[in-house]
This record gives structure tokens, sequence and C-alpha cells, in this order.
């Protein structure tokens, strides 16, 4: 629905979402934003990267082309955690 909005009224269409796979799917560009900063924009192939969601998300994630689509497709990658550890540090710009 969403992309036939767009497609047969010719309008902008502005969405939220936080499943990578389906902006990855319905965007032809995204906006990434980390503690309210933009840190990445343009198309998916461009945006979501392994290094991008581990410094966004905080997880490990490998990235792949899909088949039919050409578009990226997001695995995220089961890690160990360090029991030590009680935060994930919070991706910033400025320190990538």
């Amino acid at each position: 629905m969403v992309t036939s909005l767009n497609r047969t009224l010719g309008i902008a269409v502005l969405m939220v979402l936080r499943d990578l796979n389906q902006a990855s799917t319905l965007s032809d560009r995204i906006v990434a934003l980390a503690s309210g900063q933009v840190v990445a924009e343009g198309t998916p192939g461009e945006v979501l990267t392994p290094d991008l969601i581990r410094g966004v998300h905080g997880m490990e994630a490998e990235v792949e082309e899909h088949p039919l689509t050409a578009r990226p497709r997001i695995h995220l990658v089961r890690r160990q955690w360090n029991v030590a550890e009680t935060a994930i540090p919070m991706y910033t710009p400025e320190a990538h």
C-alpha cells in the first residue's frame, strides 16, 4: 500500500522503521539516526552496512544482496556477550 501511494499519487512517504530488512525492501533512501543525530544517509545499499549496524544497534550483522531484488538483506549474528559488559557504547559520527 505504501509503495502504491508513492507510485500512483507521486507523493513522498516518510516511515520510521526498526526492521532493517523492511526498510531495505520499502525504501529508496534511508536516513540512519543515533542519539538524535544523522549518522548516514543514502540508498539502502549505501547505508545498511555491517559497520553501521554494529555502531548504531550494537549488533553484528552479515549483509548480502537479495537474489531477486538486489537490495541488502540483513542477517543478525548472535554474539557471545561478556558478562562484564553493562552497556553497548552509543554510536557517534565523530568516532567514525
